[in-house]
């Protein structure tokens, strides 16, 4: 699950890069000129778009409650792995 690259590497999260790497990405941000909302918002979208890719695997109900799931409902618990958010079964996904 990457949300973006910096410099031929892979991250989830600002928080998962090093602290060196930590300050040549906000330097590089800055150097872009664009405001760090819109940076924001561009990589929030891109974590949007990777929980909405994995909702396809979900089954519309869980198999334990009858509950309806919906990949922003669900405890995400891995890349492929989510927990029911009503009794807090682990979801069989689509294949």
């Amino acid at each position: 699950m990457t949300y973006f690259q910096y410099k031929g590497k892979e991250y989830t999260s600002l928080e998962a890069m090093p602290p060196d790497v930590q300050k040549a990405y906000a330097k590089w941000r800055q150097e872009q000129n664009l405001p760090d909302d819109l940076l924001d918002f561009y990589e929030a979208q891109l974590r949007d778009t990777e929980a909405e890719n994995r909702g396809e695997l979900l089954p519309a109900t869980c198999p334990n409650c009858g509950g309806s799931l919906h990949s922003d409902n669900v405890k995400w618990t891995g890349a492929q792995s989510a927990d029911c958010p009503f009794c807090g079964s682990n979801l069989p996904m689509r294949t």
